[in-house]
């Protein structure tokens, strides 16, 4: 599982179904920057790249592995960055099944067959924490 901040360009490319993660490069991946003074960065996180074993299956695991990520956003966020919003590019029905169990919202297929869920991070938490 990979989950991390995109510019909002990227952002919309991924929106609008035009883009396939396959041509992701570490230069679209942001690092959050935390400041003390000023405004504080507000990010997209992009949820991409995600697989567990077929014996693993109905376990729990992506779960727990999406709880371990929005810990470490959640430091983050304690540091003055802001997450607003969550997006989700699922090229599996069983992917599409979770992007919506997390609350995420079909929005459209993209180009490349796939079906496009977007939502709040506040609401992917809330969803996190009464599962």
């Amino acid at each position: 599982m990979n989950l991390f901040p995109i510019c909002e360009a990227l952002y919309m490319q991924i929106l609008d179904g035009t883009f396939n993660d396959a041509r992701l490069t570490k230069h679209d991946i942001l690092i959050p920057i935390t400041q003390e003074a000023g405004p504080h960065p507000v990010y997209a996180l992009f949820l991409s790249c995600f697989a567990i074993d077929k014996h693993h299956l109905n376990r729990g695991i992506a779960r727990k592995l999406l709880c371990t990520y929005l810990e470490i956003y959640n430091s983050y966020e304690q540091d003055g960055c802001i997450f607003d919003k969550i997006i989700t590019d699922n090229i599996t029905e069983s992917l599409l099944k979770f992007s919506k169990a997390m609350g995420l919202k079909p929005i459209r297929q993209s180009d490349h067959d796939s079906w496009i869920c977007t939502g709040t991070y506040e609401s992917l938490k809330r969803n996190l924490s009464h599962k």
